[in-house]
């Protein structure tokens, strides 16, 4: 186990989450070029249709949603089956596809499409999900008294992220001769940056759950989050009460089971004398 926080993969965790949340302030920030673009790429209503922009961009805005709320699921069963490294790679890898891909579906770059848009902007939840299974849990266990701090940093990055891609899908679609999908792709150079940190940023002690040879106990994999944070004090409860540690949690109570297997009801413990008035 690290006898320090692993500052550098934290601080990538930090920029990555910031910039997620970059991601989903651009649109908004670009509003009147984005609806602007939704006319052009859909072309005129047809007669007697009554179209509303503002649904369209709506889309566009919580579209990540989606992404996020169908891989959460995946990611949260997958940190216990998979190492965290490889997930990591694989949810910064898809983010920086799909910010590329939003790029390329602008008026700028020629695409000029409503849906290759929306479904780059579905696809970008997945990032998300997968981190938030990830970096909180090793802030937490491996950030020591420190932990809190990092914890905050990681979480400021939303409020952060989010004014922050206002003002930037604002600034940059404004730029004459720009748009809202130059802001996308000057994101997706930087998202292309921190995919290939994530390949040599050392992790500063966390195991690479790959090689991991502790062993978290019987019902833990070797070689997975879940095994990480079984091996660690904050959870295990290996420091106890006095050394500032988390207690370790008591066995749950089971009753008792009668001729085959059938459990019985638990009985009521006998009344004590009652003290004297």
């Amino acid at each position: 186990l690290p006898s320090s926080p692993p500052v550098p993969i934290f601080l990538l965790f930090i920029a990555i989450n910031t910039m997620n949340y970059v991601d989903r302030g651009i649109i908004p920030g670009a509003a009147v070029e984005v609806v602007a673009f939704i006319g052009t790429a859909l072309g005129p209503p047809a007669a007697g249709e009554v179209r509303h922009p503002d649904v369209y961009l709506g889309l566009l805005q919580s579209a990540f949603v989606v992404g996020f709320s169908l891989a959460i699921v995946a990611a949260g069963h997958a940190v216990h089956v998979f190492p965290w490294r490889p997930l990591v790679l694989v949810g910064v890898g898809v983010w920086t596809a799909s910010v590329w891909a939003s790029a390329w579906s602008g008026p700028t770059f020629g695409v000029d499409s409503y849906a290759c848009l929306l479904g780059a902007r579905i696809v970008s939840g997945i990032s998300e999900a997968i981190l938030q299974c990830i970096a909180p849990p090793l802030m937490q266990c491996y950030g020591g008294s420190h932990a809190g701090f990092w914890l905050a940093l990681y979480y400021a990055g939303i409020p952060v992220g989010t004014a922050g891609g206002y003002v930037f899908g604002s600034v940059v679609a404004n730029v004459p001769g720009s748009n809202f999908d130059v802001a996308f792709a000057m994101e997706a150079c930087v998202a292309t940056v921190l995919f290939g940190l994530c390949f040599c940023v050392p992790d500063g002690g966390v195991p690479d759950l790959l090689a991991a040879t502790t062993d978290g106990g019987p019902d833990t994999e070797p070689g997975t989050t879940e095994e990480l944070l079984a091996s660690s004090p904050h959870f295990s409860g290996q420091h106890g009460q006095a050394g500032g540690g988390v207690p370790r949690r008591r066995p749950p109570l089971r009753r008792p089971q009668g001729p085959g297997g059938r459990r019985l009801p638990l009985s009521p413990a006998a009344p004590g004398p009652r003290a004297p008035r």
